[in-house]
């Protein structure tokens, strides 16, 4: 009898040891706010060495203990925990994390920042804002150490922008632009074309690091902007505009008639001097400069008895006037995402008749 109850007592042990070590499988997706698949998102059971990466489309699959919780997480994304009562599929959301997000730079590849060998700059969103200026490359001035960015002369001439100086007397020294992968040149506006409200990040690649990642053709360094997306959460509608005026910093001051006339005058006269130096200087003023027009033309004369002025500076300059106006609209959800905006530029030129007006290109992403 006391051996059979032993037998019974440890079938129930062994039964119970197998109930508490049942796994379940788990199934699922990781995403971001976007709905955008997460690519290489760890997926690890708390607590152990249990566990696996998402595949090209975010799914995963991980047998673990009823019970346990997933840890889930990827670079410049919030870490989540989630508790696995029963089998099932999960679409894990993760957010970005803003805090570490300078730790992440994109250059073709998202990689951490420590573990990039190459001399790469990275300029936000916010810093570019800090400037009045209408288009990326006169935003991107001062702001990052070895490019030098030479602005137009007139409203209508684009900036030139140079990595590393010249290094070539025969051809091409502009960069490459690469706007949320597609790359393109600056002829035309094209570059500058790219609404400035519409950068969500820059970054510029200055050195062999370019060549590895878009061969020869980013010999002369690659300049890599990330536009702006649609978030999770309530529809937002935004506005931004600003408008500033243009004065010369000094002009320089200059004479009136009558002191241009005599220092004309003064001149003519130690010109005659040199050449004559016993002359009557006193006729020659009187015959050869104020009696003829060898010197003076008759307008001249009539301005210099009347002290009219005539100020040419002023007559082609004036207060030059610049505004920029974007409106935007954005949102995303479970089934998609969107970002649409418009985009209007105008910049009057301090001198007359030199004036630009432009339509940045508005940025459209519609993502399901």
């Amino acid at each position: 009898m006391k051996s059979r109850k032993l037998i019974y007592l440890i079938f129930v042990l062994l039964c119970s040891t197998n109930l508490m070590s049942q796994k379940i499988e788990v199934t699922g997706k990781v995403i971001d706010e976007i709905s955008n698949p997460i690519i290489g998102a760890s997926i690890l059971e708390k607590g152990t060495t249990n566990g696996t990466v998402s595949d090209m489309n975010g799914n995963f699959a991980l047998n673990v203990e009823q019970n346990s919780i997933l840890s889930i997480s990827y670079i410049g994304y919030l870490t989540r925990e989630i508790q696995v009562t029963e089998k099932g599929f999960l679409e894990v959301v993760l957010q970005e994390d803003t805090e570490v997000l300078d730790e992440v730079i994109i250059v073709g590849t998202s990689i951490r920042k420590s573990d990039l060998t190459g001399a790469v700059s990275s300029v936000s969103a916010e810093v570019l804002a800090e400037k009045p200026v209408t288009n990326i490359n006169q935003a991107l001035q001062g702001r990052v150490a070895g490019v030098f960015i030479s602005s137009g002369a007139r409203p209508n001439d684009d900036s030139q922008i140079k990595i590393r100086g010249i290094n070539t007397i025969n051809g091409s020294t502009d960069p490459i632009y690469v706007v949320d992968g597609m790359v393109m040149d600056n002829g035309y506006s094209g570059f500058n074309a790219v609404n400035l409200n519409d950068v969500a990040s820059i970054e510029v690649l200055k050195d062999a690091s370019a060549t590895a990642l878009y061969g020869s053709r980013g010999s002369n360094g690659v300049v890599l902007i990330t536009t702006k997306k649609g978030r999770r959460g309530e529809g937002r509608v935004t506005y931004d505009g600003w408008v500033g005026i243009q004065e010369y910093a000094k002009v320089p001051k200059t004479m009136d008639t009558r002191q241009l006339f005599e220092l004309r005058k003064e001149a003519y006269v130690n010109g005659y001097m040199q050449t004559n130096p016993d002359g009557n200087v006193e006729q020659f003023i009187e015959n050869e400069v104020m009696g003829s027009n060898r010197v003076f033309a008759d307008y001249e004369f009539e301005s210099y008895q009347n002290n009219r002025n005539y100020d040419w500076l002023d007559e082609v300059s004036r207060t030059g006037v610049q505004q920029n106006h974007l409106l935007s609209f954005s949102n995303a959800s479970d089934r998609g995402a969107f970002y649409l905006s418009f985009g209007y530029s105008d910049n009057k030129g301090l001198i007359k008749k030199q004036a630009r007006k432009s339509i940045p290109v508005g940025s459209m992403q519609i993502k399901t």
